[in-house]
């Protein structure tokens, strides 16, 4: 199996448990010592199908802040921009490598 193949695999998996603990009665608003819960970890895990089964099975509170005061919502921009930061640096990185090979030319 690819590892994409097996990455989709895991992730229809985990949902599907996820979306078993919440019928059984997991609290989707329970933290862990840092105050993170099971939504901050979706969604830092970019599991949309898990983040979709807490918000509507489990309820989960999308404003309910970790110890440092950061929502899943505040994780969310956080991992954007932390993306867009690296799409940024790939671009120039790009630029660069073309700006050296027009040079050799």
């Amino acid at each position: 199996m690819c590892p994409h193949c097996a990455t989709l695999v895991a992730i229809s998996i985990l949902t599907r448990f996820v979306a078993q603990l919440l019928s059984q009665g997991l609290d989707a608003n329970a933290g862990d010592p840092a105050g993170r819960t099971p939504l901050v970890y979706a969604v830092v895990a970019d599991s949309k199908g898990c983040v979709e089964a807490l918000l509507d099975q489990g309820r989960a509170d999308p404003a309910l802040a970790d110890n440092v005061g950061m929502s899943p919502c505040h994780w969310l921009e956080k991992k954007r921009r932390k993306k867009r930061k690296k799409n940024r640096k790939k671009k120039r990185e790009r630029e660069r490598e073309r700006e050296r090979e027009r040079e050799r030319e």
